[in-house]
């Protein structure tokens, strides 16, 4: 019994509510220039195309950037492993999940600006005991820390290892919960706020007017939420969810509160993302069809389907202040694999990045980025991208301008 216990412990801490973790080129982009002012939000607007609608292939007109290193970032940390996606705070400073060695269970989220790195780490928590890391937002004011942890100190009497060679951990006997840590900008710890019990948590994200939301799993059948939540992070109301993203076939909700239910329920949505786009929060599910859910201050919806390259499907989101930015992936089909390789899309790239229209998700313009950045992007800001490459285990911050 305890053998199971343990596994399913260590899939919430090592995979839980985390996409991959990746130890090589990272990106960061600042927002983009004249931006627009955003179109009124209704309570709920649905889409009116057909979803994923495929745009011919890569023959849409091509921007070239051409990125070039900046000066080195004060205090900027050595990082051996990064956990994508890199996030940008609504004034275009680049914020980022690095899991800590040896066992890579903690974690700490780093600004990246460039007059001066600042680290937030779930380990200036008071009050807290067996802290794990689970996600981060930045906000323009706040930086938040998700985390489950427990206020009971008292240790059990075993003790386990994540990984060879790292040293034991102890566990411990109290109940564990979620609870939101708020650091000010410049890394001060303010608060720990107590959430819902009825919810495991798995990301959350501030709204433009400082408000948060907060996609969650309930206790009761595992099913996907998103959740409004009040200054106290108390539940306010509950967001409908678009139906092509609770159709996935990726979701795992079980009828039981176990921890192996738990855990799995909460790493099927490891690809539900956000993301700050034209001050607005964007909710999105990688690597599918599904459309866009854009929201506003207050909780106000709109529902964008989003086109794609033919033989591609939605992998990321950029961060933006102006456009939508998204990186598409080559759609893995029988016809193309295998060895020979010879399927219509085996010859295309396996990344696409492209300028899309926010109010029909249709595609403006492609963006010749260079595979070396597809992953290190972190936003766009005025017209200007930044983003990050690793130099031995020290941040690169470049820049690329849009051309006119």
């Amino acid at each position: 019994m305890r053998s199971r216990t343990v596994r399913a412990f260590l899939a919430t801490a090592l995979i839980g509510a985390q996409p991959p973790l990746f130890g090589q080129a990272l990106g960061t982009a600042p927002p983009a220039t004249n931006p627009t002012k955003p179109e009124p939000l209704s309570q709920a607007q649905p889409a009116t195309q057909a979803m994923g609608q495929e745009e011919g292939t890569l023959q849409t007109p091509a921007l070239k950037l051409d990125f070039k290193a900046q000066p080195p970032i004060p205090g900027a940390p050595a990082l051996s492993v990064i956990a994508f996606p890199i996030l940008c705070s609504p004034d275009g400073v680049p914020f980022l999940d690095a899991p800590q060695p040896p066992d890579y269970m903690d974690h700490a989220a780093y600004s990246l600006d460039p007059r001066g790195a600042k680290a937030f780490s779930a380990k200036s928590i008071s009050g807290l005991y067996d802290v794990r890391f689970r996600s981060y937002f930045v906000s323009d004011s706040t930086v938040g820390i998700l985390v489950t942890a427990t206020k009971d100190d008292k240790k059990g009497t075993g003790t386990y290892t994540l990984l060879p060679g790292a040293p034991p951990r102890s566990t411990y006997t109290g109940e564990h919960h979620d609870y939101l840590a708020l650091f000010d900008r410049d890394g001060s710890y303010k608060e720990a706020l107590d959430l819902p019990s009825a919810y495991n948590f798995v990301r959350l994200a501030a709204l433009s007017d400082e408000s948060l939301i907060a996609l969650a799993t309930d206790r009761i059948n595992r099913a996907p939420h998103l959740l409004l939540l009040g200054p106290d992070g108390q539940v306010a109301r509950q967001i409908e969810l678009p139906a092509a993203m609770l159709e996935s076939p990726d979701l795992q909700p079980g009828g039981s509160d176990s921890e192996h239910d738990r855990a799995r329920a909460l790493t099927s949505l490891s690809w539900w993302l956000f993301v700050p786009a034209r001050h607005r929060t964007l909710l999105y599910q990688a690597r599918s069809r599904s459309p866009i859910l854009e929201v506003g201050a207050g909780g106000a919806v709109r529902e964008v389907p989003i086109s794609a390259p033919k033989g591609y499907v939605l992998d990321g989101v950029i961060s933006s202040n102006d456009r939508w930015i998204i990186r598409y992936k080559k759609e893995n089909k029988a016809e193309d694999s295998g060895a020979a390789g010879v399927g219509p899309a085996s010859q295309l790239p396996p990344y696409a990045v492209y300028d899309v229209d926010p109010n029909d998700g249709s595609l403006r313009s492609r963006l010749d980025i260079g595979s070396g950045q597809l992953f290190g992007i972190a936003c766009e800001q005025d017209g200007v991208f930044t983003a990050f490459t690793l130099n031995g285990d020290k941040p690169i911050r470049q820049t690329a301008e849009i051309p006119h």
